[in-house]
């Protein structure tokens, strides 16, 4: 994978690696709704990008990241 050394690049990969985790998550049976918390400063703080409510009721923070330094893996915790 090539490196990416400048931020507007590395925000469009993050983006695209955020939109294919959110997508992942959509198709899950367990998962009630996504509620896209990227743009609000309090969760920005927090380091959490979705919160995912599941079938029963759980209320999981999520934050994504997209490698592209080394592996390119796309990971969510």
């Amino acid at each position: 994978m090539t490196k990416i050394h400048n931020f507007k690049d590395s925000l469009a990969l993050g983006e695209m690696g955020e939109e294919i985790i959110l997508d992942y998550l959509q198709k899950s049976p367990t998962i009630q709704r996504i509620i896209d918390v990227r743009d609000e400063k309090l969760y920005q703080k927090m380091d959490v990008d979705l919160v995912v409510v599941t079938k029963d009721e759980q209320e999981l923070k999520v934050e994504i990241k997209t490698d592209s330094y080394k592996s390119g893996n796309i990971f969510y915790e």
